[in-house]
């Protein structure tokens, strides 16, 4: 969590892009499209919460599209 280095490399060596991945990497488009589908407050495997993944990432626009939607966690 936090580490956009070994993020884009799982990535790149076909790892699964999830939510909390595309989060910390500031994707917006991808968080806004899972957050349109599933908009229940998203909570990550240990229990992290979306907004924390941005955080960790200063994910800026994530953050932003987070404080302008229900999903605010």
């Amino acid at each position: 969590m936090g580490r956009r280095d070994i993020a884009g490399l799982l990535l790149a060596h076909s790892a699964r892009m999830d939510i909390f991945a595309a989060t910390m990497l500031d994707q917006v488009e991808i968080v806004r499209a899972m957050l349109e589908c599933y908009p229940a407050k998203p909570v990550g495997p240990h229990g992290i919460p979306l907004r924390k993944h941005a955080e960790v990432g200063n994910a800026a626009g994530v953050l932003e599209l987070l404080d302008s939607s229900a999903a605010a966690a």
